[in-house]
């Protein structure tokens, strides 16, 4: 998962790891979060970037969906190369899903090598976009998980339970 809609890079004068969600951000992602619960949504696992937007993003995520505190991995930082989520993913997830919020475009460059989907990094992700990867638990490699959904956050109330 992309973090929500944040403050603009350009308009931000502080260091951009504390750059937050915008009030907007917050209400759309709760938004979609109220319509994730509806559905059923739910992984056991949480992991996030600790950059200010990325865990505000993944403690509303465990707030609204009743999940554990999120994990905060600084492999998961924006600028992070693609083997770091590479190695969070297969520390993690082969033990039970995950739900990884991160930055752009590092998450669209993790989405496309380990899917093969170019259009992933083509399209890139926007704010609270989410990908559903199947990886395997025994053979995890570049290129070996599935593109099971993408899905925008506002996406999400127009499916049925």
């Amino acid at each position: 998962m992309r973090h929500g809609e944040a403050m603009s890079a350009a308009e931000w004068r502080k260091p951009d790891a504390d750059r937050p969600l915008t009030k907007m951000g917050v209400a759309k992602l709760e938004a979609g979060l109220q319509e994730m619960k509806r559905v059923g949504f739910a992984v056991p696992t949480v992991v996030t970037s600790p950059y200010a937007r990325a865990l505000e993003t993944a403690r509303l995520v465990s707030r609204h969906l009743a999940l554990a505190e999120p994990i905060s991995r600084n492999e998961l930082i924006s600028g992070a190369h693609h083997k770091a989520l590479f190695k969070v993913v297969s520390e993690l997830a082969l033990k039970s899903p995950v739900l990884m919020v991160g930055h752009m475009p590092e998450i669209a460059i993790f989405g496309t090598r380990i899917t093969n989907t170019p259009r992933i990094m083509d399209q890139g992700l926007q704010p609270a976009d989410i990908l559903a990867i199947e990886v395997s638990s025994s053979d995890l490699n570049w290129e070996g998980g599935k593109l099971l959904w993408w899905r925008k956050i506002e996406e999400w109330k127009t499916i049925t339970s």
